[in-house]
């Protein structure tokens, strides 16, 4: 069983379930957007991780 993610403010939380959405759905324009919005947060690594951690998720169901 994977851990649980790192924790994350809210704002973040909600835009790396937006990620996974798009990514699931293959909105490719919509992940670019969202990427490049998170990337204003990049020094958040908790964030990344916790990104990484849910698009692995779904390769691994």
């Amino acid at each position: 069983m994977p851990s649980p993610p790192p924790a994350v403010p809210d704002h973040l939380s909600t835009l790396i379930e937006q990620i996974v959405e798009a990514v699931q759905t293959g909105n490719d324009a919509e992940v670019r957007r969202l990427l490049a919005h998170l990337a204003d947060d990049v020094a958040h690594t908790q964030a990344l991780l916790v990104l990484r951690q849910r698009l692995n998720e779904d390769l691994h169901p």
